[in-house]
């Protein structure tokens, strides 16, 4: 029985990490797109853009979203993967970004 317990916490812990590094990428590529949002609503000429593909978009959306909420929104994806390498509960690491980056991008 007692190896039972033991086994399903593995498994358990095993889903907990997959679910930790899946999250990590998402932010990290969050992050990346929020960074080149950031870099075409401040008209940064020449600089390169990791979603290239998505120029067009990003420039409408620039348009209309202030540059520092964009930063901040950047922040808040950094701050969770911080979090999230500091053991935190994947759950709650997302909860806050979501809500942090909601709150900036929605009152633009």
């Amino acid at each position: 029985m007692a190896s039972g317990a033991a086994e399903q916490k593995d498994q358990d812990d095993d889903e907990r990490e997959r679910l930790r590094d899946r999250l990590l990428l998402v932010l990290r590529l969050l992050a990346l797109l929020l960074r080149d949002l950031s870099v075409v609503s401040l008209q940064v000429a020449g600089a390169p853009l990791f979603n290239s593909d998505l120029c067009e978009r990003l420039r409408e959306i620039g348009g209309r979203v202030a540059p520092e909420r964009v930063d901040a929104s950047s922040e808040a994806c950094h701050q969770a993967i911080l979090d999230l390498r500091r053991n935190m509960d994947p759950a709650l690491a997302l909860e806050e970004a979501a809500a942090r980056i909601g709150e900036l991008l929605a009152s633009s």
